[in-house]
């Protein structure tokens, strides 16, 4: 029953922009990339707009591309569609090809298919990046041929990796860029059952697995005390050396546990979903009743960080799971019942199934949860996210589904007798508008003058302050997210703004969803300051005057005799006084060079007197009078 279930996936795709004309009175909405930043109800936002593809029959498998868009298995078809929902090319992989075929895209934009073929046997089929068909297949080796792969992904070297049953035992399959195998490895003991039937690259590297097995195992090691089958998962290095093993469950007869899919988390770590018959000890979960569907974190080394289970009395399963840039989790599925505590979820007394859709942060709380309002047979297989950070949901419908809230009725889409077909929706709520950023204000536009950010408008938060390095440059981030800016003498000439992420709940921004300050520059060089002091020495004949420094500037020096007279060739920081100054005050000009700008004067000086050199040291200054000004004439 649960393969042909699964066989019957189709895609809910969730896009923010995607509109369609049979869906009138249609809304601004947030892209679901701001939605799961927040700890709202699900119920809240709910689909919003969609549409039901009577011509599909089963997209089984889908994974984003770099352009925005994403690819799916369509039955025997790979149908591209952009950024917009529009399909830009569809083609047909094989005629011996099933409707459970799974999508993965490689590193350079390339697309592997993995296909059950004749006599229900597993290979590959390649295309490029528009839809050709360059390898019509790649089988499995040696002993591996005729065998199923049940879980599939792309890796970071370019290549892909497969993970499924050889035997009594699970395996795993990986190939490089260049469609060879490089390893395989087995797992599990050799007189029960195991399958490996998801597989994820970790962030480390490494690859995790999970699925289920009825046995202990001692390579990698996960302990089996009973018949039951338990939900396993072990990880293996990249180069094909098991790291480690670990079951999860209750094992005993008759109670089936099963792991169905895996996403990577950061550190190395790895989430896997799928669900159990009974309540767990280690890791520790509850139960509800009959099937509870189950999430489990684990870490790098094989810790479990945490574990839930979720549902009611009826049969409720995760079946996929991925994670946002955020570490949040989005674990999808089905159930036939309405849950018990958290997550909640409604479920119609005479539904068959409902889909579920439920966010745990990355530590494993809930952050909102949903279930669809249908009588027949709607179910959540798969999650993924879109380049964009936007959500796509895949599974299958066949039953009109539609409901209301504050801003009224929404259907959603109809219904197609009892048939299920493919449906495209998104999922979004309300938006305000986002308020107006105010102007950055400054005493001036000089270097290491301080350039203040006005209070962040309604409806965005602070990022980051932007430079460019000159009116017509590109914006670029600092790595300052302070309320004040100083910039430095190596950016005289550039630019400034202040950019504000824009909130979950509002609309507005530009594709990066920012809104900005006005820019305020040049940033011009920094006005030469008065030193603030006079000259030192004394002020007799023959003896050295040192003009006062300004710390940290540059500048020219140029000594006067009084307010208005250049002394010539007294241009250094010292100056010897002779008998021409005696009856004078002595200051030094500064004017500004390089980062410097502007003319300044430090201060007088005593008047110099007649005293020369040798004389009686007891000598009295000639002080100046109290009509003379003492000070920076500038």
């Amino acid at each position: 029953m649960l393969k042909k279930l699964l066989s019957t996936l189709l895609i809910f795709t969730i896009l923010s922009g995607w509109l369609f004309s049979s869906i009138p009175n249609l809304r601004q909405y947030r892209p679901l990339a701001t939605l799961l930043a927040d700890n709202i109800a699900f119920a809240a936002t709910g689909f919003v707009s969609g549409l039901r593809n009577n011509n599909v029959s089963s997209f089984s498998s889908i994974a984003a591309t770099s352009d925005g868009g994403f690819v799916v298995a369509a039955d025997k078809n790979i149908i591209k569609y952009n950024s917009a929902g529009s399909v830009v090319w569809t083609t047909n992989i094989s005629a011996a090809a099933d409707s459970d075929s799974k999508v993965a895209v490689l590193t350079n934009g390339n697309i592997i298919v993995r296909i059950r073929a004749s006599g229900s046997r597993s290979c590959f089929v390649k295309l490029s990046a528009t839809g050709s068909i360059t390898t019509a297949e790649i089988p499995l080796p040696g002993e591996y041929y005729g065998e199923y792969i049940n879980g599939f992904a792309a890796t970071s070297d370019g290549g892909f990796v497969g993970s499924g049953k050889h035997g009594e035992q699970g395996f795993i399959i990986k190939y490089n860029s260049s469609e060879s195998v490089v390893w395989t490895l087995l797992g599990g003991g050799t007189d029960g059952n195991t399958h490996f039937d998801a597989i994820t690259e970790t962030s480390d590297g490494g690859y995790a697995v999970v699925g289920w097995s009825d046995k202990a195992s001692t390579t990698p090691a996960w302990p089996n005390s009973g018949n039951g089958r338990l939900i396993i998962a072990a990880k293996c290095t990249s180069a094909g050396v098991w790291s480690w093993g670990r079951s999860a469950g209750t094992a005993a007869d008759l109670i089936f546990n099963y792991g169905m899919a895996v996403a990577a988390t950061s550190g190395g770590g790895f989430v896997a979903v799928g669900h159990a018959g009974s309540s767990s000890y280690a890791p520790s979960w509850g139960h509800n009743g009959d099937q509870d569907a189950v999430i489990i974190a684990y870490s790098s080394s094989g810790t479990v960080s945490w574990a839930k289970n979720a549902g009611g009395s009826g049969y409720d399963i995760y079946e996929g799971v991925s994670v946002a840039s955020d570490g949040s989790i989005i674990a999808v599925g089905r159930s036939d019942k309405s849950s018990v505590g958290t997550p909640a979820w409604d479920i119609q007394s005479n539904s068959n199934y409902a889909g579920i859709v439920v966010r745990y942060s990355s530590s494993g709380s809930v952050q909102w949860s949903m279930a669809t309002s249908t009588y027949y047979h709607t179910m959540f297989g798969s999650v993924a996210i879109l380049s964009s950070g936007e959500a796509v949901v895949a599974g299958s419908s066949a039953d009109a589904f539609n409901y209301s809230d504050d801003d009224g009725y929404h259907d959603i889409w109809p219904r197609n007798g009892s048939t299920a077909n493919g449906v495209f929706a998104k999922i979004g709520e309300s938006q305000s508008p986002v308020g107006t950023p105010g102007n950055i204000t400054y005493s001036n536009l000089q270097w290491e003058s301080t350039l203040s950010a006005p209070t962040a408008p309604t409806g965005a938060t602070r990022s980051f302050w932007q430079y460019k390095t000159s009116s017509t440059g590109t914006w670029n981030d600092t790595t300052s997210t302070a309320t004040t800016y100083t910039p430095s003498a190596a950016q005289i000439g550039y630019y400034f703004r202040v950019s504000y992420t824009v909130d979950s709940g509002y609309t507005g921004g530009d594709t990066n969803g920012r809104v900005y300050t006005a820019q305020v520059g040049p940033i011009t060089v920094k006005s030469l300051s008065s030193p603030g002091s006079a000259p030192s020495g004394s002020t007799i004949p023959g003896y050295k005057l040192t003009a006062p420094e300004i710390t940290g500037a540059t500048y020219t020096l140029q000594w006067y005799r009084g307010s208005s007279t250049p002394i010539t060739n007294a241009t250094g920081s010292d100056y010897t006084l002779t008998s021409s100054d005696i009856g004078y005050q002595i200051r030094v000009q500064y004017t500004g060079t390089g980062n410097y700008s502007g003319t300044v004067y430090s201060s007088y000086t005593y008047t110099v007197s007649q005293i020369p050199v040798g004389e009686s040291s007891s000598y009295t200054p000639v002080l100046p009078s109290t009509t003379t000004t003492v000070g920076d004439f500038s």
